[in-house]
């Protein structure tokens, strides 16, 4: 048992260290890193219950100063919120798995591979995509904005978990977008194609 899982009756946030997330965030090129902060909620138990409104969940601060692909479009679209989406999650990921907060969900957890240290190596191959949908309610305006991710349920299916994610995007003058992401996760992918 570890800090995060002690028995609590209010969420926990616990702030996420630079060090951890530059870390996690490596494979990205330093101008299209645009989350600047995180910090991970746990629920009110502070562990994995799947009957709670969501299992763990990922706030972070972004900036995009200038777009890593095109000239400035004035407003955030759906790339960024891709790219957006894809840090904070990982982020969380890489947190829940370096602190075991996914271990109560399936007994032989770490038996399947899904350690840290396997995310950490797998972390580009083996995060995948399967589903994405987004919508643009009101201009966000991209230089200064917080996302939340939320992990809602997870699924396993043979050798491949699903993660089924909400995201939400807002700025300080009432912009917002708003939408969901299903992941499918296998640590065993690159061993496939290698």
């Amino acid at each position: 048992m570890n800090s995060f899982t002690d028995n609590c009756s209010v969420p926990s946030t616990v702030p996420v260290p630079p060090i951890f997330q530059s870390d996690i965030l490596t494979p990205y090129m330093e101008h299209t890193t645009y989350l600047k902060k995180s910090q991970i909620i746990l629920p009110n138990n502070k562990q994995i219950d799947e009957k709670q409104s969501y299992l763990i969940k990922a706030l972070g601060e972004f900036s995009i100063p200038e777009s890593c692909y095109i000239d400035d479009t004035g407003h955030f679209n759906s790339v960024e919120f891709n790219i957006c989406f894809n840090q904070i999650s990982y982020v969380m990921f890489a947190f829940a798995f370096k602190h075991n907060i996914f271990n109560p969900i399936l007994k032989d957890w770490k038996k399947k591979g899904l350690s840290y240290e396997s995310f950490r190596k797998n972390q580009l191959s083996s995060m995948l995509i399967v589903k994405i949908e987004g919508k643009f309610l009101s201009n966000l305006g991209s230089d200064q904005f917080w996302g939340e991710v939320s992990l809602k349920k997870i699924l396993f299916r043979s050798d491949v978990i699903y993660f089924y994610t909400d995201i939400i995007y807002y700025d300080k003058h009432d912009g917002k977008s708003n939408g969901s992401v299903v992941l499918a996760y296998n640590p065993n992918l690159n061993k496939r194609t290698t």
